[in-house]
């Protein structure tokens, strides 16, 4: 325990946050603001067929 310092604690807590807001449930690894451009666009009726492909075909 010593040797974790304050900084490596930032680090992790970086790390992990960074994570979690990362990926979306369909295994894309879009950045926050381009899920949020998604869903702004499924709101107005606009959808990329390719956000949707785990759906509609879920076995290739």
């Amino acid at each position: 325990m010593s040797k974790k310092t304050k900084a490596w604690r930032e680090a992790n807590v970086d790390y992990i946050s960074g994570k979690s807001m990362g990926g979306s449930r369909n295994g894309n690894n879009r950045t926050f603001k381009e899920e949020m451009k998604t869903y702004y666009d499924l709101y107005n009726g606009i959808y990329n067929e390719k956000d949707l492909k785990y759906v509609t075909n879920p076995f290739k």
